[in-house]
């Protein structure tokens, strides 16, 4: 991995130059870092809204953006905008509208581009969501989190249940025909009746599409000392299990789709910008903190470069500023590495993993071994093989996924 520090664009963009992709389409991520106030399981990278950073904030966003898009080999069809965060529905319709159209200019965006909000409930009113269409915004992802006050208040939000529903509601009376809600599961002090609960909400308000995470506890969170300290507790691993199952279940009976491990759909309402990171398409992020992936076909192979921008907003500010890029670091992943990440993230899609791409792992020194454990996990019912011979994780295995990819990556990596 290579560290960048007060490094000029021109060197910069030479180093980005031999891996950058020369077909496929591309991503925009934009980071907005501001918030109202820290959720307290949250370790995204964002800082508390001031008077006057925003104003500065976009100036410099615009700045990077027309920086990075000097390379004419980023002009390449966009299919997805991401404003993520942060709390990017903090920022004014006229705002956003001002950003999507400078991306517009630079950028090769296809006529039915996919371009996504983060909102939350509480940032959110009638005018606002007009506006955001007025500017191109075409989906939107709601982070309810639940529809119960007291899981909200442990989980340091500063919505309700009912502005969560309200939000859901004007958002499909502005015109929003793509609307995502944001569930969580393993909350402290949940019983799957709530959470049954609140999956059936919002299948009932215009919802086409829900992501249902179970909460992970990071260190230097709020959270995570209520927990040490034990003024909370977690459930188990059979009551993780049984929560995901039984979830998963009563979505597939309300037409969601699994389509990723987290993620439901109804049918064409999959998130496009997200299927393109897990399926290792190439994106470009802006912002504090974003990151960005350039891959490219390479006789058959693929290579990758990442690099992310440092997490600091007036170090951004600073950079930016100055004309330079305000990346941290980028990285050249080995081939084997790229394999690797292949394997992890395929599996966690419903169409799941190619068994032949395992013959590309050159340190899989005993295939037999690796069949075994397959058999293992198929006569488990945590695996199955489909007829394409992709290796698909089962709504039975899904709950222990991590374990599922640690056992598979030791074996070949």
């Amino acid at each position: 991995m290579r560290e960048i520090s007060e490094i000029s664009s021109p060197t910069f963009f030479s180093v980005l130059n031999k891996i950058a992709p020369l077909s496929g389409t591309l991503g925009l991520y934009i980071h907005i870092p501001f918030c109202k106030s820290k959720c307290s399981y949250c370790d995204f990278y964002s800082i508390i809204h001031r008077k006057g950073l925003l104003d500065i904030f976009i100036e410099c966003l615009i700045m990077e953006i027309d920086l990075v898009a000097e390379n004419p080999k980023y002009y390449l069809p966009v299919r997805s905008i991401y404003f993520g965060g942060g709390t990017p529905s903090i920022l004014k319709p006229e705002d956003i509208a001002r950003i999507l159209q400078v991306l517009r200019t630079k950028f090769a965006l296809i006529e039915d581009a996919e371009i996504t909000i983060e909102a939350n409930p509480e940032s959110v009113d009638n005018r606002k969501l007009l506006g955001l269409i007025d500017a191109g915004v075409n989906r939107i992802s709601i982070g309810v989190q639940s529809f119960q006050d007291e899981e909200l208040r442990s989980l340091g939000r500063i919505h309700d249940g009912e502005e969560a529903r309200t939000a859901i509601i004007a958002a499909a009376n502005a015109g929003f025909r793509n609307i995502s809600a944001d569930l969580m599961f393993a909350v402290p002090n949940q019983n799957i009746d709530a959470l049954i609960e609140n999956i059936n909400i919002a299948s009932q308000l215009a919802v086409n599409h829900i992501s249902l995470y179970g909460l992970t506890i990071e260190k230097a969170t709020p959270l995570y000392e209520e927990l040490i300290n034990g003024r909370i507790g977690l459930p188990d691993e059979d009551s993780y299990a049984e929560a995901y199952s039984k979830s998963v279940a009563m979505l597939a009976n309300l037409g969601f789709s699994r389509y990723e491990v987290s993620n439901f759909a109804f049918p064409g309402f999959e998130c496009r910008h997200n299927l393109n990171y897990w399926n290792y398409g190439s994106y470009l992020g802006f912002g504090p903190s974003a990151h960005s992936a350039l891959i490219k076909e390479n006789h058959g192979e693929l290579q990758v470069q990442r690099f992310w921008n440092m997490q600091d907003f007036d170090e951004y500010i600073m950079r930016i500023k100055a004309g330079n890029p305000a990346t941290a670091a980028t990285e050249i992943l080995s081939q084997e590495k790229v394999n690797l990440e292949r394997l992890q993230l395929s599996l966690r899609l419903a169409e799941g993993y190619p068994l032949a791409e395992a013959a590309k792992f050159q340190k899989l020194a005993d295939s037999n071994r690796l069949r075994n454990l397959i058999h293992d996990l198929e006569c488990e019912a945590l695996v199955r093989i489909n007829e394409n011979g992709n290796l698909i994780v089962t709504d039975k295995g899904m709950p222990i996924i991590d374990e599922i990819i640690a056992s598979l990556s030791a074996l070949i990596s």
